[in-house]
C-alpha cells in the first residue's frame, strides 16, 4: 500500500509503459552465413558482429534493440516476446504512441535513429556526451509523431527513450562482465 501512494505522488501512476532492453552478443547464426563471413575481410567483419548486428538483430538470432524498440512504440504486442534475459519488463507492454496512419513511417525514423546514433554511441566507446545528444535526438525524433494525450518525450522525463549502458554477463565467457548499450523506454500518458 505505501508504494502505491508514493507512486501516486512522484506522478508514476501516469506510466503505463516501461522497458529496458539491450543489445546482445549474437554467436549463433546459420552455417551459411557464418560460411559468407569468413570471406569477409576482418574488418568488414567486426563492424557486422559488433556495431550493426546488436543494433539491427538477425531474423534467426532475434531483434536488435533498434527494431524491438521500434516496435515497442508502435504498439506491437509481440514485441514483448523478443525480450531476452538481460531485458526487464517494469510495467505495462508496448504502446501504440503514434496515429496508425503515421505508424510505418515512425517506426522507420525511430529504427534508423537508433542505428545511427547507436553506431555513434559504439564508435565512441560509450562517451557519455555522445549517449546524451543521442538520448536528445531520439526523444526529438518520437516527439514528431507523438499523439497528444501522451507525455512529451525528453530524456530522463516522465516519457523518454533514452540510451544506456550496463555491464553484462557475456554470453561467450559468463564470468566476465561487458559494456552493453541499451535502450530505456517509459512512456506515460498525460
Amino acid at each position: 500500500m505505501p508504494i502505491c501512494r508514493k507512486w501516486i505522488r512522484t506522478g508514476m501512476a501516469k506510466i503505463i509503459s516501461k522497458v529496458i532492453i539491450f543489445a546482445s552478443e549474437f554467436r549463433e547464426l546459420p552455417h551459411w552465413l557464418t560460411d559468407k563471413l569468413r570471406s569477409w575481410k576482418p574488418e568488414a567483419r567486426d563492424n557486422f558482429f559488433n556495431r550493426i548486428l546488436p543494433l539491427v538483430g538477425y531474423k534467426h538470432a532475434g531483434k536488435g534493440i533498434a527494431g524491438l524498440g521500434a516496435m515497442w512504440l508502435c504498439g506491437e504486442k509481440v514485441a514483448a516476446t523478443y525480450l531476452r534475459e538481460n531485458d526487464r519488463l517494469i510495467k505495462g507492454g508496448s504502446v501504440q504512441i503514434t496515429s496508425l496512419d503515421n505508424k510505418m513511417v515512425f517506426k522507420s525514423l525511430i529504427r534508423n535513429k537508433i542505428v545511427e546514433y547507436g553506431t555513434k554511441i559504439l564508435d565512441s566507446t560509450y562517451d557519455p556526451a555522445i549517449i546524451s545528444e543521442g538520448s536528445y535526438k531520439l526523444n526529438e525524433a518520437v516527439n514528431q509523431y507523438l499523439l497528444p494525450e501522451f507525455a512529451p518525450f525528453k530524456t530522463d522525463g516522465e516519457s523518454h527513450i533514452d540510451f544506456i549502458t550496463e555491464k553484462l554477463p557475456s554470453p561467450a565467457q559468463p564470468d566476465n562482465a561487458i559494456q552493453s548499450l541499451g535502450l530505456d523506454i517509459q512512456v506515460s500518458r498525460i
